[in-house]
């Protein structure tokens, strides 16, 4: 005799849903450091000044990051975006030091060097 004879319903488990979570988005951080500039002189970097650590040629947004920072890593300095494409001298690795490409050498002297905020972003 079946159940459903006797007045009884089966009920069948509800399926299991599956849960679908928006991918995490890491929030961009900012730090302060101390941000040079450069240019593609051989006496500024070495004999392919226009040839970055990362095989790109130089550009407008070309940065030299710490080794910490992935080749590709954007950040942004003083309001534009850079792309961390080129390596500190081995003696500013370590820390919260980053160097900016330009085409002119009177830009990266009337640049200098600066402590202000860098944002990696995301």
């Amino acid at each position: 005799m079946a159940l459903e004879a006797k007045g009884v319903v089966s009920i069948t488990p509800p399926k299991e849903q599956k849960i679908v979570s928006e991918p995490v988005v890491p929030a961009s951080v900012r730090l302060q450091a101390s941000v040079s500039a450069f240019t593609s002189s051989v006496e500024e970097t070495d004999d392919t000044p226009n040839i970055t650590a990362s095989g790109a040629h130089v550009h407008s947004k070309t940065a030299a990051c710490p080794t910490r920072y992935p080749f590709g890593t954007r950040i942004r300095v003083a309001g534009k975006e850079y792309i961390c494409e080129d390596r500190m001298n081995a003696r500013y690795r370590e820390g919260n030091y980053f160097d900016l490409w330009m085409s002119e050498r009177s830009s990266a002297i009337q640049w200098g060097r600066k402590t202000i905020e860098v944002e990696v972003l995301p």
